[in-house]
């Protein structure tokens, strides 16, 4: 993982000299969905992102997110403590303000279960990597230029049969 940032962190430093390209941020708060044994977990998450256009409508950039909240079902809380990774970001032209978007990455995250029922039983902890794809629509606000709220949704791909994905509401700011 950590070769991974320090491409990324090499890609943003040697494309910032082009002209027209722009950092941006983003905060996120969201729910995410986590399956395995048949049983869906919905826990809390933050999260934040930056990143670097390299041309227009086309970046990289890198994430973290951390819990706000546990899922609890059959006796069990689940939560994601930590998650990391870096994507492409791929966007759409600005029609009236709005634009779609589409993020293709990789992630690595932990996943805690830890039984209600029995305080004595040992928390399970795992340690997962995979794809990560979202899709997401963008509006800018017009009071507050550089500023936009987007809703995404997004899906990470394992191969351990555990399914997570997530909805989220990000505000984010764009600086030329």
């Amino acid at each position: 993982m950590h070769k991974l940032f320090a491409l990324l962190f090499l890609i943003l430093t040697t494309s910032s000299v082009q002209a027209e390209s722009s950092f941006y941020g983003e905060l996120r708060l969201g729910a995410g969905g986590v399956r395995h044994s048949n049983t869906d977990f919905f826990p809390g998450y933050g999260g934040l992102t930056g990143g670097f256009f390299l041309t227009h409508n086309i970046g990289v950039e890198a994430f973290v997110e951390f819990p706000l909240g546990v899922g609890a079902e059959r006796g069990f809380d689940v939560r994601i403590p930590m998650a990391s990774g870096v994507a492409a970001r791929f966007q759409s032209p600005s029609v009236n303000g709005v634009e779609g978007y589409i993020v293709l990455g990789f992630t690595t995250f932990e996943l805690e279960q830890e039984n209600r029922n029995d305080p004595a039983a040992r928390t399970i902890t795992g340690d997962f990597t995979g794809v990560r794809t979202s899709i997401g629509v963008q509006q800018h606000l017009s009071l507050f230029p550089g500023f936009l709220v987007a809703l995404e949704y997004r899906n990470v791909n394992t191969d351990s049969g555990i399914t997570t994905d997530g909805l989220s509401l990000g505000l984010r700011v764009e600086f030329q």
